[in-house]
């Protein structure tokens, strides 16, 4: 499935974002939180990359849960986003959630 759509003028326009849901499961919400810092820093996902060390490709995954984040990346994105230690309490409680 193609996550681009043709534009009127035969270019392409990105896909909106998949939707996320925070209130399934603390990976849910790391995601959900790693995607809010992320957009509100204006990042893409090619920068948060460059920053953080991880694939996009593994971060687009982590954002809507389809990934379990690296242990070291945590702390990565409290350095990145300046967040107090909010991604490692996350991925804390992230570890206790069902596979």
């Amino acid at each position: 499935m193609s996550r681009c759509s043709i534009g009127e003028m035969g270019g392409q326009v990105a896909a909106r974002p998949r939707e996320l849901t925070p209130d399934r499961s603390a990976r849910h919400l790391f995601g959900a939180k790693m995607r809010a810092h992320r957009e509100r820093a204006n990042m893409s996902l090619g920068q948060l990359k460059d920053v953080v060390m991880v694939s996009t490709s593994h971060l687009s995954r982590i954002e809507t849960a389809d990934a379990m984040p690296p242990p070291d990346l945590p702390r990565r994105l409290d350095t990145a986003f300046g967040t107090d230690g909010i991604f490692q309490e996350l991925y804390r409680l992230a570890l206790g959630d069902p596979p």
